[in-house]
């Protein structure tokens, strides 16, 4: 249940993630806001990936849009659980990062079985 609810909070990210709008405001928000993440590495280094994927152009569209629905989710301040809340407000950015990450993952392994991938692999 609890995927669920991400998913659909999620939903409305996903149109704006395509527009030149969307994009912008990851240009402009990520870094500040991945500052908070600075007590959790290991999701830090998984959201760096992702923000890569979603800057590289080969990474394909249908992915790019996931990965930037979940990004444009993390810098925002409004959302299922908004962050002004001490320790769970930042607890459902994490969730849908980490959540992303596996669709990322999902789709690495199957660019790579068919030997077409194409989307960044590495976490440095």
């Amino acid at each position: 249940m609890k995927k669920e609810v991400y998913l659909f909070s999620i939903a409305k990210f996903y149109e704006r993630a395509a527009s030149e709008e969307g994009q912008r405001e990851i240009r402009k928000n990520f870094a500040r806001k991945l500052d908070r993440l600075r007590r959790y590495p290991q999701v830090r280094d998984k959201a760096r990936l992702l923000y890569r994927a979603y800057q590289n152009a080969e990474t394909l569209p249908t992915l790019r849009n996931e990965i930037g629905a979940a990004l444009l989710y993390f810098i925002s301040t409004l959302d299922a659980i908004p962050d002004f809340m001490p320790m769970a407000g930042i607890s459902d950015d994490i969730a849908v990062l980490e959540w992303c990450y596996e669709r990322y993952k999902q789709a690495m392994r199957k660019s790579l079985a068919r030997g077409t991938a194409n989307i960044i692999l590495d976490t440095d």
